[in-house]
């Protein structure tokens, strides 16, 4: 996925680690985001079928089916994971709703420029000083959906 050959000892950080680091942190968006990069390398082996739209490859699935598919209750991705997404991978990822025909339903399209986001990885010895609470992390709400009803 993003390990460079510096990286490929066991214990250095994993697939999931690496997203986490990307999503400042989330684990619900860091989920999304592993299962996203992952269609992503299915679509390099021609395994997944991506549409092109707007001069860029996109995945799209209705939203339920993302969360299924990554492992989310349909309220974390709407809540949290779609949230974090967009506020921390903007620069890699486009989120877009849209239709494939007009008597089509909505679904999310999703877009990933893997360069862009090997240029926002944090080297890892800066982020899990921040993981470990030396950094700009602010600690997480014990109930993250109070007030969302």
């Amino acid at each position: 996925m993003l390990k460079t050959e510096t990286m490929k000892r066991p214990a250095n950080p994993g697939h999931f680690a690496i997203c986490r680091n990307l999503t400042g942190g989330d684990w619900a968006a860091a989920v999304l985001l592993q299962r996203i990069v992952g269609l992503w390398l299915y679509r390099e082996k021609e395994k997944v079928k991506f549409l092109s739209r707007l001069g860029m490859d996109w995945i799209a699935m209705s939203r339920s089916d993302w969360a299924r598919s990554a492992g989310l209750t349909e309220a974390e991705m709407k809540d949290r994971a779609l949230k974090k997404l967009r506020d921390s991978c903007g620069t890699f990822i486009t989120v877009k709703a849209m239709k494939l025909s007009p008597e089509e339903p909505k679904q999310l399209w999703i877009s990933l420029d893997r360069e862009e986001m090997q240029k926002a990885l944090t080297p890892w010895d800066m982020h899990e000083m921040k993981m470990n609470g030396q950094g700009i992390f602010t600690k997480a709400e014990a109930y993250p959906y109070k007030g969302t009803e």
